[in-house]
Formats: C-alpha cells, structure tokens, sequence
C-alpha cells in the first residue's frame, strides 16, 4: 500500500484568455482582470489554475468585493449572470473532505473556507467587472488595433495626466474613457494625436482603466491608471 501525504496549495488562478475569447464576443481582458457586458445573456469567462496540489479535490469560488462568498463550482468556464452589475472575484480553493463541496460555506467570509483543515485558498483572484448599458459599447474585442495605442504620464498621477496618441495617421474622432473600479464611467473626453490634459483632481484615489476609442473602430487601446 502507497500512502501520499500533500498539504493543500491552490496556487494561483489565472483568465484563459484564448478560451474566453472564443465563448465570450464582449469582454475586455487585462491582466487578472476581465470587463464583461451584462445584457446579452450569460457571459462566461474561462479560468485555468497553476501551481496546484494536484492530488487533492479543486474548485473555484466566487466572491463578491468584500470576499463574501456567492457560488462555489467545479467548471472552468464561469457564468456570473447571477451577479448582477459591479465587481466579483475568482478564486481558487484546493481541498480534501470538506462535506458538501464547501457549499454549506456561501453567504460567509472566503477566509471561513480558508481556515478549514487540509483547505487552502489561491494566492490571488481574478476580478470581473460587470457593466451595462452605453459601457457595453467598447467591449468587442473584433475592434481592437494592435497597432496603436496611447501613453499616459505620470502614472500614479495626483492631479493632471498627460495622454499622448502613438499614432498619427488617424482621421476620425478619438475619445479617451475612464471607469471605476465598479465598470462606471466617469470621465469622457476628446483627445487629440498629440498631447492632450486631463484634470483628475475631482476622482477619487484608487485604480481605474482608461480606454481610447476611435468613432469608427471602437476600442483601439486601454491601459489602468492610478489615481493617488
């Protein structure tokens, strides 16, 4: 008789970016972070996991911004069409005996199932922003150009930041956008190929993505900016 003892590891849990884009045509994707639009129907996005325990039971958990548990599943592709518009978070949860697959844990504190013998809980979480409405607009991601893109300065800004286009041979209409953490919008403006300011003083601290659309094309470029 073979007796293996492991200890659990969740690893880290990771967006598969090929997967989701082939099951998913209004998602925006950067880094561990993905933008979904909530009025088409369900809209999934695929997860993969690495640096696992690979003998013990895996799943993934879902999460709303305070860390309080919504859902519990065993599938890579993930459909949060029960959440509603906002932020959720994507968790890894590697475990061996717990009864009912943990589902007794939903409605509590993330750090409840982590606490569990021979249970442990990814090192990260990817966050889903759900958004509706005109925020739907930009989210194709058949309009995406590789070849253009934008640089802001400074980045973490306090006050005024500084967007200059890399390309000049664009005709139409080029207007920058900024969302909260929350997916709402909450600064548009026009922007030119060269430089252009922008005010922030107004916005609160904390992360927010920015993205550059062209009238004709849609999204062009997006990057995250950090307001301190």
């Amino acid at each position: 008789m073979t007796v293996v003892r492991v200890a659990p590891e969740a690893g880290t849990v990771l967006i598969d970016v090929d997967e989701t884009n082939a099951i998913n045509d209004s998602v925006l994707i950067e880094g561990d972070q993905a933008t979904i639009c909530v009025d088409n129907g369900p809209s999934p996005v695929a997860v993969s996991k690495t640096g696992y325990e690979t003998n013990l039971s895996y799943r993934y958990v879902i999460t709303d911004e305070s860390d309080t548990i919504l859902a519990i599943t065993d599938t890579n592709a993930i459909d949060l069409s029960g959440a509603g518009v906002g932020i959720c978070r994507i968790w890894g949860w590697s475990y061996r005996g717990t009864p009912s697959n943990g589902s007794g844990f939903i409605g509590g504190p993330v750090a409840d199932l982590d606490a569990v013998n021979c249970s442990d809980i990814s090192d990260n979480f990817i966050t889903i922003i759900r958004v509706t409405g005109e925020d739907c607009n930009s989210l194709s991601v058949n309009d995406f150009d590789e070849g253009i893109s934008f640089n802001v300065y400074p980045n973490p800004v306090v006050d005024k930041l500084n967007i200059r286009i890399n390309n000049n041979n664009i005709s139409d209409e080029m207007v920058v956008d900024l969302f909260n953490i929350n997916g709402q919008r909450v600064l548009s403006k026009t922007v030119s190929n060269t430089d252009t300011l922008i005010d922030l003083t107004s916005l609160e601290r904390g992360i927010y993505l920015m993205r550059l659309n062209a009238s004709s094309r849609g999204v062009l470029s997006t990057t995250k900016i950090i307001k301190n």
